[in-house]
């Protein structure tokens, strides 16, 4: 049987997002490891929806860890950063045909 192995991940892969998201245009556009993913033009809409995508998810953590635990007690910023980050870095991921 041939199984067709094209990567892996293990664990959760975003541990501290306002620092790790950061990095996802570049990773998206040039990651220097894998082909790119997203356009030059994608790349910069992405970069640009940063500064508010890092600024939403610092003022989530500063929330309570407790009403971060469920999406029914999710504070309205934290709500605000995880619609914005599904927006803004993975729905460009996502139109360009990959992740489906």
């Amino acid at each position: 049987m041939l199984i067709d192995f094209r990567g892996m991940a293990i664990g959760n892969g975003v541990t501290v997002p306002a620092i790790q998201l950061q990095f996802f245009p570049q990773m998206a556009y040039n990651s220097s490891t894998a082909p790119s993913v997203v356009s030059k033009e994608t790349y910069d809409e992405m970069t640009r929806a940063m500064a508010k995508l890092k600024m939403y998810l610092e003022e989530c953590t500063q929330t309570s860890k407790a009403a971060r635990r469920s999406w029914s007690t999710l504070p309205d910023i934290c709500v605000k950063a995880w619609l914005t980050y599904a927006s803004t870095m993975i729905m460009p991921i996502v139109d360009a045909g990959y992740n489906k």
